[in-house]
């Protein structure tokens, strides 16, 4: 049985690429889901707060309770959740900035392909992670973005 070839640092470039897309991807949706609620916010609450119908203030503070919980976890998924670690990997940014230039030069240049290989597995690793997260925190924060306007739409037509 033949052994297949080690996987190179290009390749493992190739994949930590795309799992940057995908951070940026979930980063965006987060994004677009925080416009969508800030709109909602500027169009519509003002005028949901306004009711003196019990039926109407009890709609309406479900809507903003739904909606600050979609906004909440929106925010928590935009602040980084960075770790630093003392070993450093010289693909993360936190890592080279620790270093000074000429280290850092110094560092690249004393690299194997296979050291290499495994600072990008690493950072593969760590960037699923946060790819991971901001897919999860937008599921969150849609289940309760999606029933905060209805209920929102339903006040707007009362």
């Amino acid at each position: 049985m033949e052994t297949p070839d080690p996987i190179t640092p290009d390749q493992l470039e190739k994949i930590n690429t795309g799992i940057r897309d995908m951070v940026q991807f979930g980063e965006s949706k987060n994004g677009v889901l925080m416009a969508a609620n800030l709109a909602i916010l500027y169009n519509v609450a003002g005028k949901a707060i306004s009711f003196a119908g019990t039926a109407e203030a009890i709609l309406s503070t479900a809507a903003i309770a739904l909606f600050a919980v979609s906004s909440l976890i929106l925010i928590y998924s935009i602040v980084p959740k960075l770790k630093f670690v003392k070993s450093g990997n010289p693909l993360f940014f936190g890592s080279i900035t620790k270093m000074s230039r000429d280290e850092y030069v110094q560092l690249c240049a004393k690299l194997s392909k296979d050291e290499l290989a495994r600072y990008y597995a690493e950072q593969i690793h760590v960037n699923s992670g946060f790819a991971v997260r901001k897919f999860r925190d937008f599921k969150r924060a849609a289940f309760f973005a999606v029933p905060s306007y209805v209920l929102f739409a339903i006040l707007y037509l009362i």
